[in-house]
């Protein structure tokens, strides 16, 4: 087993901006780097990095011949040093060191990319322990996901394509609204009323098409499209004053599989319903209607992070702290301890180690039996969580009343009419 363990825990992988980039108030990046050391070590340094960057490929063709272009833009950049390189080395106690760290993102952040072949945007955690020279360094990296959830009421209402086509038929395509969710079916209702007879459908489809249009230097470098799903109906009814049909498309829930439409000063995302209907006449002549709808891909508004507690779970609003919020390190085969145990409960610094490691006796701090302060509260004593949750609890009507506190009489008089019927 290895001597050192040196990994990066956030709060969150995902981190959600709400609002257009000119609304939202940005997010925060919370978390912290740990080290265990099983032996003294030296180090010269400990840092970490956040980098946002931005990568574009496209060909361009030039006279009978195609030129290719990269560009590489960074967005973001921050670094954070926990322990400043200097003359000496740094020299470490075998323990476990926390180093705590948290970043309040801007909200005209754009959002991460991945899965285009024509260009990429990702945010990426690094941290290095830099030891001295012939002994290999330490390091870890995180990626991070950037994901923008924008309000859209005035365009959430049903979409409807009706027209003619060449005298031949009527026909009509509602989708009951415009704005869907990850994870989300669509709906969609077609209808036909043909106008001349022996005229038959062949097969009806649809494709859910994804649009990325990269921009550098301020000018559309290129579009790329994908198709996301698409589904194709060979039964679709020809019989009838009125043929009509209702089809679902599932849409994908995994980042990787779809993006959420956006527009930002590098690149705009958005989302088409691509309709094809083949037909076939008495004469065995073939023929296509096409038609499209805009379609906009958001984040779930219901998402529990978003939404408002009910009552019964208002004691979930507890207060925020840092080792109960983050991952528990207490699992087996592994090196981390607990970060909410009681001497690991803040971040450690590499000149204090923790006294359970340094072998040191803990004392009670009693004094007299009947002072307070002697009490120990680390026996019968609820834990720091629990105390947390149950601070946050807010109570129901009927224990409301009955804790309802008794009228405070002072000794040796007798009560007034006003405390009397405070009793009551």
């Amino acid at each position: 087993m290895s001597n050192y363990e040196f990994k990066i825990h956030v709060e969150n992988e995902t981190l959600i901006l709400r609002g257009s980039t000119e609304e939202s108030l940005g997010c925060v990046l919370r978390g912290y780097v740990i080290l265990h050391l099983k032996e003294c070590t030296r180090f010269k340094s400990i840092s970490m990095n956040l980098i946002g960057r931005m990568k574009i490929q496209w060909n361009e063709r030039v006279g009978p011949h195609q030129r290719s272009h990269k560009r590489e833009n960074v967005v973001l950049e921050h670094q954070w040093i926990f322990l400043p390189a200097g003359k000496k080395l740094h020299n470490l106690e075998p323990d476990t060191y926390r180093y705590p760290f948290e970043l309040v993102l801007p909200g005209d952040l754009p959002e991460s990319i991945d899965g285009n072949a024509f260009g990429s945007l990702s945010y990426k955690l690094k941290a290095i322990a830099e030891r001295p020279a012939f002994s290999p360094n330490l390091s870890d990296r995180k990626s991070l996901r950037l994901i923008r959830c924008e309000p859209a009421y005035h365009i959430n209402h049903p979409m409807r394509i009706a027209s003619e086509w060449a005298d031949r038929l009527d026909y009509e395509i509602i989708v009951p609204k415009k704005v869907f969710n990850r994870g989300q079916q669509i709906v969609i209702d077609a209808t036909v009323r043909p106008r001349v007879p022996g005229l038959h459908v062949r097969y009806f489809s649809c494709f859910l098409k994804e649009y990325t249009s990269f921009t550098y230097d301020n000018t559309r470098v290129h579009t790329d499209s994908r198709i996301i799903r698409f589904f194709r109906d060979e039964s679709f009814p020809s019989r009838g004053p009125e043929w009509h049909k209702r089809e679902t498309l599932q849409i994908p829930y995994s980042f990787n599989s779809i993006q959420c439409d956006t527009t930002s000063q590098l690149f705009r995302i958005e989302h088409k319903l691509k309709f094809i209907m083949s037909l076939i006449n008495a004469e065995g002549h073939l023929s296509e209607l096409r038609a499209s709808m805009p379609l906009v891909i958001a984040l779930d508004d219901t998402d529990e992070s978003n939404a408002l507690p009910t009552y019964e779970d208002s004691w979930r609003s507890a207060r925020y702290e840092p080792y109960l919020a983050l991952p528990s390190l207490d699992t087996p085969n592994t090196l981390l301890s607990s970060p909410a145990s009681d001497n690991q409960s803040f971040p450690r610094t590499p000149g204090t180690p923790s006294r359970a490691s340094s072998g040191e006796p803990q004392s009670n701090h009693h004094s007299s039996d009947g002072d307070y302060f002697s009490i120990n509260h680390h026996q019968n004593c609820p834990s720091q969580e629990t105390t947390t949750v149950t601070l946050g609890r807010v109570p129901s009507y009927r224990t409301a009343l009955r804790s309802r506190p008794e009228p405070v009489i002072p000794n040796n008089t007798l009560p007034s009419y006003d405390i009397l019927c405070q009793s009551y």
